[in-house]
């Protein structure tokens, strides 16, 4: 009964004071710190006294998002995870009422949000400050994220706190004051028995969901905050390393994980489903505002639209500008790529290398094109057969037109661009329709048979391209661009995890793969047309680069002589498979049901392709880069002997010079 009177009570009050948020105000300024140092604060300032709610993210995102979520304010762990309450309506045609809370998950604190997110919701606020004050309605609030450094609550550049933010993320030291001191002296060894923790014995602390509403778990701290200890981990300002730090446990930890001086975190763009957060404002500055802070109006940048151009064969193909772009550090410097070209929009259809087999292997098919399960196997969509005249013939089924053909390599995927490089001719498969030398076509195909069979051993250079090839397989760094790679991203890195312009998993509404052992396409077809989830293209206006099959690339996996890359992960296979860190090897002469192929093509199809290069230096320090931090400074002091050696070496030479020229 105490139990369920605290639970009415608290609803009452959180719908009472939920207007927007509700405040504690800590005093006590210029505090002794706690043993470990932390906590002395020398101002006033007010922390929430609840996690932020889901209803309050709600109304957030409601504000912010009109159209795409480019800034991955939402994460589909909201959605998806029994933690999370928020889900999404993609086709809902009010952009203000896209996103609403679950039922049930009314009262409980909004989860998976990632630190940057909930630095975003605190620019937000800050913005508004002034509406939040005087209670205006949200509808009439600025939808604004983004800071430098004397605009909004953070720089979303450098993301450190501007020194007139309004709200703030709270810091070890806020974050620790309002729970462990109680006015004279520090609480450090409190522990709240009643908190939402795990319980290596009994369990979960409450029933499913296991997430408890805010305010129903223990006894408020000396200033009066609430589920500082347990229920989700909360974000803090601090970092550890390359991390952000959460403090206070979760109800995934032990209780010992909420004590005092314990501390979990993460990168600060992942969604992680047990973190939460509650934030700190300036009360005395609101109290005074006059008018609303000034808001940031960021440097025009040009804003790309999606070049596309069609190509022979009825593909389509998309431009993939911005030359000389940054690599991605995070990820062992892929992604640059010095010339501008184009890739296909989408992945190779049954209906586009149909149209090929019947204008090559009509007549002989000597490099077996047409593979035999390309029939009537799973993922098959060409049928072979023969004519009175001895010819064959090739058909595509009609619901197989805009499927991707599968069970072919990455030599008939070659092939299939030096018919393109030569203006898809019909004929034999000879040079000047499907093969190519050293100087003629996208590919030189000489040592194909060889090297495939096993007569002849793979070298470095062998399957790469021609200069001048108009049409070819994208290399790792083109076809990484293609995928990840955006300019528009806010913050350093200006790469997605995912093709599908995000760095959180995409939903299985938005690619063609396997999550949680359940397909997203499934029987009878598994495989999806290949200009499927629109709402999910890359920067550069490409689909399905993430999931449906794998694509060759052109090169060797890690270097490794003998062993294809392949990319973008498939309908078999799980999220990792689309991850920007994931390549898949494949076998010398290799084909699958899995396995298909997206083309790249030239800017300038006069000139072809011709190569760019990256200076000595450039290479040295992104090859330096990914070494561990022990060899670099090993490689670092050798350099450094060799070039001491090297002027001792000069100087000694000098000075024998000199004294020979005296002597004379």
């Amino acid at each position: 009964m105490r139990k369920l009177m605290i639970l009415i009570s608290a609803q009452i009050v959180y719908v009472l004071l939920s207007a927007f948020i509700s405040f504690v105000e800590i005093d006590d300024t210029g505090n002794p710190p706690a043993s470990d140092g932390t906590g002395s604060v020398n101002y006033p300032y007010s922390i929430s006294k609840y996690e932020i709610s889901n209803a309050e993210y709600c109304q957030f995102l409601n504000n912010v998002v009109s159209q795409k979520d480019s800034l991955n304010l939402y994460s589909p762990l909201m959605g998806q995870h029994f933690f999370g309450g928020i889900l999404f309506d993609p086709i809902s045609a009010n952009s203000r009422h896209r996103f609403f809370v679950k039922d049930g998950y009314e009262h409980k604190p909004v989860s998976g949000v990632s630190w940057e997110s909930a630095i975003r919701y605190i620019n937000w606020l800050h913005y508004n400050a002034l509406n939040i004050r005087d209670n205006k309605n949200v509808a009439d609030f600025v939808p604004l994220t983004e800071g430098d450094k004397t605009h909004g609550a953070y720089n979303t550049v450098t993301w450190e706190r501007n020194s007139g933010a309004l709200y703030w993320l709270p810091n070890r030291d806020e974050w620790n004051k309002a729970l462990y001191y109680d006015g004279k002296q520090w609480k450090e060894a409190y522990l709240d028995s009643a908190s939402n923790s795990y319980n290596k014995v009994t369990g979960w602390h409450y029933p499913f969901p296991h997430l408890a509403d805010m305010g129903i778990s223990g006894p408020p701290s000396h200033y009066g905050t609430l589920d500082q200890q347990g229920n989700l981990a909360e974000w803090i300002e601090d970092k550890n390393g390359e991390m952000r730090v959460a403090l206070g446990g979760s109800l995934i930890r032990p209780m010992n994980f909420a004590g005092f001086g314990q501390s979990e975190g993460d990168f600060q763009n992942k969604s992680i489903p047990s973190f939460g957060f509650r934030i700190c404002r300036n009360t005395d500055l609101i109290r005074k505002l006059t008018h609303s802070p000034e808001i940031f109006i960021p440097e025009f940048k040009k804003t790309d639209t999606i070049v596309q151009r069609q190509g022979p064969n009825g593909g389509v193909f998309v431009l993939i500008n911005h030359p000389d772009n940054e690599s991605d550090r995070q990820n062992q410097f892929k992604g640059r790529v010095g010339y501008e070209f184009y890739i296909s929009k989408y992945e190779l259809t049954n209906g586009e290398y149909c149209r090929f087999l019947n204008a090559v292997a009509s007549r002989s098919d000597k490099y077996h094109l047409y593979d035999g399960n390309m029939g009537s196997s799973v993922g098959g969509g060409i049928q072979k057969d023969s004519l009175p005249d001895g010819r064959w013939v090739y058909t595509c089924r009609q619901d197989a037109l805009r499927l991707p053909v599968v069970y072919i390599g990455y030599y008939e995927l070659a092939r299939y661009c030096n018919w393109l490089h030569y203006g898809c001719p019909k004929g034999e498969q000879t040079i000047g329709i499907t093969e190519g030398t050293g100087n003629r076509g996208a590919y030189d195909t000489s040592d194909f048979e060889n090297v495939r069979s096993g007569r002849k051993q793979a070298y470095a250079s062998f399957g790469q391209r021609n200069p001048g090839a108009r049409f070819w397989i994208p290399n790792d760094d083109e076809w990484y661009k293609a995928a990840y790679y955006d300019p528009t991203k806010i913050g350093n890195r200006k790469y997605h995890d995912y093709p599908t312009r995000t760095s959180d998993i995409p939903l299985q509404s938005q690619a063609n793969f396997m999550r949680q052992s359940t397909l997203s396409v499934g029987t009878p077809r598994y495989y999806a047309p290949v200009d499927s989830f629109g709402n999910a293209e890359s920067y550069f206006g490409t689909r399905q680069q993430g999931g449906n099959v794998w694509e060759w690339i052109e090169g060797w996996q890690y270097g490794s002589v003998g062993i294809r890359t392949l990319r973008g992960g498939s309908w078999q296979y799980t999220e990792y498979g689309l991850n920007a860190v994931n390549e898949d090897p494949g076998g010398i002469d290799d084909k699958s049901y899995l396995f298909g192929g997206r083309i790249a093509m030239a800017a300038d199809l006069s000139t072809g392709f011709v190569p760019s290069k990256i200076s000595v230096l450039t290479r040295y320090y992104q090859w330096i880069q990914t070494q561990s931090p022990t060899r670099t400074i090993l490689i670092s002091l050798a350099i450094a002997g060799l070039f001491l050696c090297l002027l001792l070496s000069i100087i000694f030479v000098l000075i024998k010079w000199r004294l020979a020229s005296k002597n004379i």
